[in-house]
């Protein structure tokens, strides 16, 4: 085996994993980060979503009109109809779905 300028040695086993690994974590410009900044972003407006969603459903309730309404009407604003911030639409169209099956 030889070394490269780092003082690494190329072609023997721990090399191949480590480059593995280096492909699949990013190539070191911040693509895991961009990753991981993605997935905060998709969680925090999925929360951001059903909580938005429960207390439409609330004020909905209090104003009375049942709380399906308020949560429908939530779900057109910020589902993919008119500002499509909802990471995911098939998934919680898919648990909506096999929520009304239960």
């Amino acid at each position: 085996s030889t070394r490269n300028a780092r003082g690494d040695e190329k072609g023997s086993m721990s090399d191949n994993n480590s480059t593995a690994t280096l492909h699949c974590e990013g190539d070191g410009k911040g693509h895991m980060h961009m990753d991981m900044d993605e997935e905060f972003y998709n969680l925090t407006m999925l929360l951001l979503f059903l909580l938005a969603t429960w207390v439409v459903g609330k004020a909905a309730m209090w104003v009375k009109v049942p709380s399906l309404l308020g949560e429908l009407v939530v779900g057109m604003v910020l589902g993919p109809e008119l500002l499509d911030v909802v990471p995911f639409p098939m998934a919680l169209t898919l648990v909506g779905e096999v929520g009304l099956l239960l």
